[in-house]
């Protein structure tokens, strides 16, 4: 497990180093884990290279001049979007706003599979082909909740538990996922390695918070969205 998630950490740092649009192995224009470095991860990288402190909270607070970034996960993404990709965050419910993990999920839940001409996203079903740079939510309806997270590495099979896809990712959370930059007690901004369980289609059915080292699954509705990058 532990050469596991030392893989991951080494896939985010190769895929921080540029970006470019290609088309993939199977012929579907768009991003690729084989291209340079996502808009939305160079944001994400500048954010945190200036990071002097963070913590989670619903009034955001993103100072660059200080280093200081105070929010909550949403609030994480759509500063990177706002950024990085404007018209891509023009399309989510509720943008003239503040979105929220709900507002994410409704846009991803009703995307086409394929890059289409009327939309920036087109969704990713098999999470076993997630790439850095996607945006995966998900929602328990049940309990009114959500979080959305921005992935920073390619997808690897638990070898201990083949039904989990372990993915590194940078999110705004109030508690560590696995071999988390926050340490035990802080929140706010930081990377980690959470848990996606799938089906036999590589769908997503549910969530382990610390990938690889939570027991429990969360049984949670997912969704992802993948940027068209020009």
């Amino acid at each position: 497990m532990r050469q596991l998630v030392a893989f991951l950490l080494l896939s985010t740092v190769m895929v921080s180093s540029a970006s470019s649009s290609v088309v993939s192995a199977t012929g579907t224009p768009g991003y690729s884990c084989s291209c340079l470095i996502h808009p939305l991860v160079q944001e994400s990288d500048n954010i945190f290279a200036r990071m002097t402190y963070s913590a989670y909270q619903h009034t955001p607070v993103m100072n660059d001049t200080t280093g200081v970034y105070l929010c909550d996960c949403s609030d994480y993404l759509n500063t990177l979007l706002k950024r990085a990709c404007p018209g891509a965050y023009r399309e989510l419910p509720n943008y003239q706003k503040s979105p929220t993990t709900k507002d994410y999920y409704a846009l991803f839940s009703t995307l086409k599979t394929r890059p289409s001409p009327v939309s920036s996203w087109y969704r990713i079903q098999d999470v076993r082909k997630l790439c850095p740079g996607d945006v995966v939510v998900w929602r328990n309806e049940t309990a009114g909740t959500g979080h959305v997270i921005l992935v920073l590495s390619e997808a690897a099979i638990n070898p201990s538990r083949t039904s989990e896809v372990l993915v590194r990712v940078a999110d705004s959370t109030l508690s560590p996922h696995a071999d988390d930059t926050r340490a035990a007690g802080e929140t706010g901004i930081g990377s980690g390695v959470i848990g996606l369980r799938i089906d036999s289609k590589g769908q997503a059915t549910g969530i382990y918070w610390r990938g690889g080292v939570s027991t429990k699954v969360q049984p949670v509705k997912v969704a992802v969205g993948r940027l068209v990058v020009p």
